[in-house]
């Protein structure tokens, strides 16, 4: 029987408790949002996603032709209070790629930001890395969305991120794409290793 996938990764999500992580994790699965009452995360959840990416085509051969690879994601919710524990280091082992989010309404989910930047550089030194600015249907007014952006890009300039999202797990705002992007950008790096 052959292999169910071409390429195994491990996705970790970090950040302060209730910045949404669960919330993009469930909206990318389920494609559903429960605005229900809180549920704080205990330790880490783990969750599976089957999905199918279509690649750049190979730069090396005379013919371009896409590609469509198989990858199976294994996406990890660490817990927000779990920054201060020991315990964390074994949720990053093996991490790929990793989604650092903050809360656009929540300055200190976002000044706290840092602290798990450094903790991926310390323990994730070679994770492709992207910053999602999340919740943005809390934004009200043009000048408030103008600011979430201009936020997120600073912030991803400085942790040299590979990508940013402003996202929203209850509209569904760039969920998808966040993690299809960071999908394919770890099958090219694979590809580009490999070749």
């Amino acid at each position: 029987m052959s292999q169910e996938y071409d390429y195994l990764f491990k996705v970790v999500l970090l950040g302060e408790p209730r910045v949404g992580k669960t919330s993009l994790i469930v909206r990318y699965l389920k494609n559903i949002f429960s605005s229900g009452e809180y549920a704080q995360t205990l330790g880490a959840n783990f969750l599976i996603k089957r999905l199918n990416v279509i690649t750049e085509a190979d730069s090396h051969s005379d013919i371009a032709i896409p590609a469509e690879k198989r990858v199976l994601l294994q996406i990890w919710d660490l817990a927000g209070h779990m920054r201060t524990t020991q315990v964390k280091e074994h949720f990053y082992r093996g991490a790929a790629g990793c989604l650092l989010v903050y809360d656009v309404e929540n300055q200190d989910s976002y000044d706290n930001l840092a602290l798990w930047y450094g903790d991926v550089k310390k323990k994730m030194p070679n994770a492709k890395i992207a910053v999602l600015a999340n919740k943005l249907d809390l934004c009200e007014g043009v000048q408030e969305v103008q600011k979430a952006h201009h936020d997120l890009q600073e912030i991803a300039k400085e942790f040299e991120a590979q990508f940013r999202f402003g996202t929203s797990a209850k509209t569904g705002e760039n969920v998808e794409e966040a993690f299809t992007q960071m999908t394919r950008s770890l099958v090219q790096g694979s590809e580009t290793r490999s070749s």
